[in-house]
């Protein structure tokens, strides 16, 4: 059985995280397992979080590193979908 990594997002995503965001996600990525993103506090991300997240995403796919997002906020489907990373980002529209 695989091991699940939680991220949580917290309230607010924004340029000042994103470094923390990139850390988080690069300590995570050697895992083989599966990471889950909470986003149900989130109520604002910037594009920058988002770049990132994109990012760790094409590396997910790349190495089979399942990615879920828990009870997708309303504020990241809605950034994704404004800045058209929907599907990048594997979100429901």
């Amino acid at each position: 059985m695989s091991d699940i990594v939680s991220i949580d997002f917290g309230e607010t995503l924004d340029i000042s995280f994103a470094a923390k965001l990139h850390s988080q996600l690069k300590d995570n990525v050697e895992i083989k397992g599966a990471v889950k993103f909470l986003t149900s506090d989130l109520t604002r991300i910037d594009t920058s979080c988002l770049q990132v997240l994109v990012s760790f995403m094409n590396h997910a796919k790349e190495n089979e590193i399942s990615v879920e997002w828990e009870q997708q906020s309303d504020v990241v489907i809605e950034a994704a979908r404004l800045t058209g990373l929907t599907k990048s980002l594997g979100l429901n529209s």
